[in-house]
C-alpha cells in the first residue's frame, strides 16, 4: 500500500470518530437536559403535596405566596392587565392576612424601591390601568364610577333636604370639620375652572419641557367622609394627563368606627371604597391594619410608589386643569427641590371653590408654630422657609434626604417646619409655584379630627424641642425660652438628625436665617443671640421681670427668680437689643431717661436703647452710658427695685450690679 492511500484511510478513520463523537456527546446533553427537566417537575409536584413541608407549616400558602409575590413583581414592571392576570388567573392582586402569614423569608423575595409590606396590611390594585371611554379635557382618564352597562352611576348624589340642619349639628361633630351632607349631595366628577393666570397659561405653552417626568400621587386618610375622599380621587384622574400619572396611591390608615354616629360613615369606608376604587385606573389601595399616623403612613406609600415625582395630596382636596405640569416643570429643572401649589379654599358648608390670591407660603415662628406668609406674586415662582401637607417632589432625592421621620410621627404640621429647615440646609429649596392650583376645604376647626390623630407618647413639644436640638443649633435657645419645660424634655432621635446632618454636609441654622429671603420669625435674631434665659442677680436671687404685664409702656422690675420662663424670659441680641420673650419677639426693653425706668417699647421704636452685657464683669448697662450699671437697690425688706447707679469694682453695690443668664429650671 503506498504512503497516499496509508494516508487517506487515517485521514477517513479520524473524520468517522469526530462525527460519531459529536453524535454521542448530543444524545448525551439531551438525555441530561431530559432528566433535570423530569426532576423538576417531580419535585415541585412533590413540595405541593401536603405531607412535604421543609419550610412552613403550610406549604400551600407559601406556594400561592410565590404566586402574589409574582404578580406584584410583574406589576412593578408592566401596566398590562392581560400579562398579570395570565400569571394568576384572577383579578389583580388583593393579599390577605392569611397569605403572609407563617412564610419564610427565603420565600419573600423583596420588593423594588424597598418596599416593606407587612403582613399585617392588605394591598388591592385596580383592575385596569388603561384610559376608559369618554375622555376628554375634564375627564383625561374617562369616564369615572359608571356601571357595567356605561350608565351612570355606581354612585349618585343624594338630594340635600330643603332645610338643612344647622352646621354645627351636622357631622362637623364627629370631626371632619366640613358638611358631609353637602358633599353626598354633589357629583364626584366637578368640572372645574381653569385657575391659572393669562401668564401661566403662554407659560406652559411656549416654556415647559415635553419630557417632564411622571408622577405618583399619595392620598393618605384615616376616618374621612367616602364622597370627600373619592371626590379628590376623581379629580387628579380627571385632570391629570395619563402620561404623566403612573398611579394613585390611596392609604387608609387604619381607619376606625369611632361611635354609633360614625358607623354609617366608617361602612363605606371598607368594601364600597375598595370595589369602587378597584373599578377606576390606576389606583392602588393600601390599608394599614395598625395605625402609622400621618408621616410613617405617606412613608408606607412612598416606600411602593413607582414615579419619578411624588406629589403628597390631602384626602379633601380637589385639582383643576393643569395643576401638576408646573410643579413636574419644576422638578424636571431642578430635581432638588420641593414644589408646592397655591392652596385655594373649597368652602366647607358650600363646596363652593374660592381662589385664594395671598397667603400660600409657609412660614413658622421661634416657638415652631406654623405661620401663613403672603404669596407677591400670582404667577412668579417665590421660595417658601416651611412646607405645607401638599407638594410635589422627586422621589429619590426625598429619600435621600431622609424622607418624612419614621421614627418619631408627627401631626401633619409639625414635620413641614422640620421638612423645610431640612430641604434648605441639606439639599436645594422649597419653592411656591404659583401657576399651579389645588382646591382643599378650609376646615376651620377639626377638634375631634386632631384628638383622634394625636400621636400616642408623642406630644407637640416633644416634637419642636428635638427640632430645636437637632437643627437650629443656637437659635433653638429661643424655642426653649419661649417654652418653660423645654429644657426639661427628652425626645428621642436627637442623636440620628445629627448624623444625618453630619452625612448630607448640611449647612448651619444660622445660614437658614440669614439666606432664606421669607423667613423672618423674629427679625432681631439674624444671628444667634448672645444671651437668652433670665437675667438674675446672683447676691439676691432677683431677676428682670415684666410683672405680669408685656404691653407697651408699661415698667419691667425685679421679682424672685422663679425659672419658668414666662414674664422672666429675655433675650439679648447681637446688636444690642433686649428682646421680651414673646411668641414673635416684637417688644424689647429701654430705659426711659424721664422716668428713670425699665419701660416696654416695639422692638422697632427709634428711641430704643441697645444695651451692653460684660460677659467678664456680669455688668449690664447701655452702650450710650457705660459708666453706668443696672443696680438691684433694696428699700425695704422684701422691696428690692432695678435702678441705673455708678458702676462699682468692689463692695456691696459691686455685687448688687452683677447680672447672670439663668436658663430653664433647677
Amino acid at each position: 500500500m503506498s504512503g497516499s492511500e496509508r494516508g487517506g484511510k487515517c485521514c477517513l478513520t479520524l473524520a468517522v470518530c469526530k462525527w460519531w463523537k459529536c453524535i454521542t456527546l448530543c444524545w448525551l446533553s439531551v438525555a441530561v437536559s431530559f432528566y433535570f427537566i423530569f426532576a423538576v417537575c417531580l419535585s415541585r409536584e412533590h413540595l405541593q403535596r401536603e405531607d412535604y413541608r421543609p419550610y412552613s407549616a403550610d406549604s400551600k400558602k407559601s406556594w400561592e405566596a410565590m404566586d402574589a409575590w409574582k404578580v406584584l413583581h410583574a406589576r412593578q414592571q408592566t401596566r398590562d392587565t392581560s400579562s398579570l392576570r395570565s400569571l394568576l388567573k384572577q383579578p389583580p392582586l388583593q393579599i390577605a392576612d392569611s397569605l403572609l402569614q407563617g412564610i419564610p423569608d427565603i420565600l419573600q423575595p423583596p420588593l423594588p424601591h424597598g418596599v416593606r409590606l407587612e403582613s399585617e396590611d392588605r394591598e388591592s390594585a385596580s383592575a385596569v390601568w388603561e384610559v376608559l371611554p369618554g375622555a376628554n379635557e375634564h375627564h383625561m382618564h374617562g369616564l369615572l364610577g359608571r356601571r357595567q352597562n356605561g350608565t351612570c352611576c355606581t354612585v349618585t348624589p343624594v338630594t340635600l333636604p330643603a332645610t338643612s340642619e344647622n352646621f354645627t349639628n351636622d357631622p362637623f361633630s364627629f370631626g371632619f370639620g366640613y358638611s358631609v351632607e353637602t358633599s353626598d349631595s354633589l357629583p364626584l366628577s366637578r368640572e372645574e375652572m381653569d385657575q391659572r393666570s393669562s401668564f401661566c397659561v403662554w407659560k406652559q405653552s411656549a416654556m415647559y419641557s415635553a419630557n417632564l417626568p411622571s408622577a405618583s400621587v399619595i392620598i393618605v386618610f384615616h376616618n374621612e367622609a367616602f364622597t370627600t375622599l373619592v371626590r379628590s380621587v376623581h379629580s387628579v384622574l380627571d385632570y391629570t394627563p395619563p402620561e404623566l400619572l403612573t398611579e394613585i396611591i390611596v392609604v387608609d390608615d387604619a381607619s376606625v368606627s369611632l361611635d354609633n354616629n360614625f358607623d354609617e360613615y366608617f361602612v363605606r369606608l371598607q368594601d364600597e371604597l375598595t370595589e369602587y376604587l378597584y373599578l377606576l385606573p390606576k389606583v392602588r389601595l393600601i390599608r394599614l391594619r395598625r395605625r402609622r399616623y400621618f408621616s410613617i403612613a405617606r412613608m408606607e406609600a412612598l416606600w411602593r410608589a413607582q414615579g419619578e415625582a411624588i406629589v403628597f395630596l390631602d384626602p379633601f382636596v380637589e385639582v383643576t386643569p393643569h395643576w401638576i405640569e408646573p410643579l413636574l416643570e419644576r422638578l424636571h429643572r431642578d430635581r432638588e427641590i420641593i414644589a408646592m401649589p397655591a392652596v385655594d379654599d373649597i368652602l366647607t358648608e358650600t363646596f363652593a371653590y374660592q381662589k385664594n390670591v395671598h397667603n400660600n407660603l409657609q412660614g413658622f415662628n421661634f416657638l415652631l408654630e406654623p405661620v401663613r406668609l403672603k404669596s407677591s406674586s400670582s404667577w412668579q415662582v417665590q421660595t417658601s422657609p416651611g412646607v405645607g401637607t401638599i407638594f410635589a417632589v422627586n422621589r429619590d432625592t426625598f429619600l435621600r434626604v431622609g424622607g418624612y421621620d419614621a421614627k418619631m410621627p408627627f401631626d401633619g404640621a409639625t414635620e413641614g417646619i422640620e421638612l423645610g429647615i431640612r430641604f434648605w440646609t441639606c439639599s436645594g429649596r422649597v419653592e411656591f409655584v404659583p401657576c399651579s392650583h389645588v382646591g382643599r376645604l378650609a376646615v376651620p376647626n377639626r377638634r375631634a379630627f386632631v384628638k383622634q390623630n394625636a400621636v400616642p407618647g408623642c406630644s407637640g413639644g416633644q416634637k419642636k424641642m428635638r427640632i430645636a436640638e437637632a437643627w437650629m443649633d443656637q437659635f433653638g435657645a429661643l424655642y426653649k425660652l419661649l417654652v418653660p419645660r423645654a429644657p426639661t424634655m427628652k425626645p428621642s432621635g436627637i442623636s440620628q438628625d445629627r448624623e444625618l446632618r453630619h452625612k448630607l454636609q448640611c449647612k448651619d441654622f444660622s445660614w437658614f436665617v440669614e439666606n432664606v429671603p421669607q423667613f423672618s420669625a423674629a427679625p432681631g435674631f439674624s444671628v444667634a443671640p448672645r444671651g437668652v434665659g433670665a437675667l438674675m442677680n446672683p447676691h439676691t436671687e432677683m431677676c428682670f421681670d415684666t410683672l405680669g404685664n408685656q404691653k407697651v409702656g408699661k415698667e419691667v422690675g425685679l421679682y424672685l427668680c422663679h425659672r419658668n420662663g414666662g414674664s422672666q424670659a429675655f433675650a439679648l441680641s447681637q446688636d444690642g437689643r433686649l428682646f421680651i420673650g414673646t411668641r414673635n419677639f416684637k417688644h424689647c426693653v429701654i430705659f426711659d431717661l424721664m422716668r428713670l425706668k425699665m419701660i416696654i417699647r416695639e422692638c422697632d421704636s427709634k428711641k430704643l436703647t441697645r444695651w451692653s452685657f460684660d460677659e467678664a464683669s456680669l455688668r449690664l448697662n447701655p452702650k450710650d452710658m457705660p459708666e453706668s450699671c443696672f443696680t438691684v437697690a433694696q428699700h425695704r425688706e422684701n422691696d428690692f427695685r432695678l435702678q441705673l447707679h455708678r458702676c462699682y469694682t468692689e463692695g456691696p453695690t459691686f455685687h448688687a450690679q452683677r447680672w447672670r443668664w439663668e436658663f430653664g429650671q433647677r
